[in-house]
């Protein structure tokens, strides 16, 4: 291939001179916006001057064009497409909630974000102490299926989610996150295709990860930070490996690298997770594990039934980390959360080191769990962590 079809290649269908007609910018500012952000964390574009090394352009104008595409395929004119599946596939939105005031402003902001509202269905598990106010709210959303229940009577997050898993219809694409969250516009869109887009190199997967914050100032409106463009992966800091060496949980944190790909990753996040229909019915949901074991857990168990855990470089939701007025179970119920939270604790110790194969309560046969270990860099076996895996490096990198 000649330098000048090279040059050609690099610039996809846009040329130079399109910036000089406004007629060809996209339509949605929005899409050159996230394109640009995309690009901001990319290692190929030169700061000082906005340009690509790839393809020389000024990429704070090339984002604009309808017609352009990163020369490296983070973005492109397919994201200004309509496809079938924009307009008919359905996600099934679970959420355990504990007495959350955030809930229905969550409810409200997935609607209002979504390219599709009338494809998304939300099940939502809700320990309320006001079940008139709350039936009221759920009532009026044509979407939202709500089991409002007395508080105290689901101990835990992984029985809540398979509590709400009662409601589900079949839907394409599977959601699991936290009453306090928000999303990006066309949320629902962006997701699927980004995740179809995994998929070709991935295959069947699980997107994760302890997503970027928001937070809800005083006079009732959102404030996310326009700096963060990407998701965190994940690591191990020095608490976190101190536990693992008392009890063989392992827990992780978050950390922003600015990694402009999907990355393996070894853990799942419990406030968020985005599959499909048929992991999600292969995978299902306990009773045995109720809190801080549940991530871990799934993990072993997406990863042992063959699916890949992959954490996206694209931002679609965002996770309030604060407790914002919201009480919590163990306060309220210290003698059901604590020997229920012993009990989980004790389930998941003797499922690593017996290493239980069973589809229901246990692990899968298509991994084994010695390819998890040297996976992520977990030894339950020996009861060590990899350096690499502590320092936040991608699993399957080691």
């Amino acid at each position: 291939m000649s330098k000048w079809e090279e040059w050609k290649k690099a610039q996809g269908e846009a040329r130079p001179w399109h910036v000089l007609d406004p007629s060809t910018y996209v339509e949605n500012e929005n899409l050159g916006k996230e394109r640009l952000a995309i690009c901001n964390t990319c290692p190929e574009l030169i700061k000082l001057t906005m340009q690509c090394k790839k393809c020389g352009c000024f990429m704070n104008l090339k984002t604009k064009l309808a017609l352009a595409s990163c020369p490296i395929g983070k973005w492109g004119i397919e994201q200004t497409e309509k496809t079938d599946e924009d307009s008919s596939s359905k996600i099934f939105i679970n959420i355990p909630c504990y007495k959350d005031p955030e809930i229905w402003l969550t409810v409200e902001n997935f609607v209002s974000n979504a390219k599709y509202p009338e494809r998304i269905f939300f099940a939502i598990t809700l320990q309320s102490d006001k079940p008139e106010t709350d039936k009221i709210r759920a009532d009026s959303y044509k979407n939202v299926t709500a089991d409002i229940l007395e508080p105290g009577s689901i101990v835990g997050c992984q029985p809540a989610r398979k509590n709400s898993h009662k409601f589900y219809s079949n839907e394409e694409y599977y959601l699991n996150m936290d009453s306090h969250m928000r999303s990006i516009k066309n949320w629902d869109v962006e997701i699927i295709r980004e995740y179809e887009k995994n998929k070709k190199e991935h295959g069947v997967s699980v997107f994760t990860a302890y997503v970027p914050p928001y937070d809800l100032l005083e006079d009732g409106t959102d404030y996310i930070d326009p700096n963060i463009t990407g998701n965190p992966t994940f690591y191990m800091t020095e608490s976190n490996t101190e536990n693992f060496y008392r009890n063989l949980v392992p827990q992780f944190t978050s950390q922003y690298t600015g990694s402009a790909k999907n990355v393996f990753s070894p853990y799942v996040s419990g406030h968020f997770f985005f599959t499909e229909k048929q992991v999600i019915e292969k995978v299902p949901f306990m009773s045995e594990i109720t809190f801080t074991e549940e991530e871990p857990l799934m993990a072993l168990r997406f990863f042992t039934a063959g699916f890949n855990l992959i954490t996206p470089s694209k931002v679609f939701v965002y996770h309030r980390y604060g407790r914002g007025g919201r009480p919590l179970f163990w306060e309220d119920f210290p003698e059901k959360f604590f020997p229920e939270d012993q009990k989980s604790r004790d389930y998941f110790r003797e499922l690593v080191t017996t290493k239980r194969i069973d589809p229901l309560t246990g692990l899968f046969g298509e991994r084994t769990l010695e390819e998890y270990e040297k996976y992520s860099g977990i030894s339950f076996s020996s009861g060590t962590l990899h350096d690499a895996l502590k320092s936040g490096l991608p699993s399957g990198s080691f």
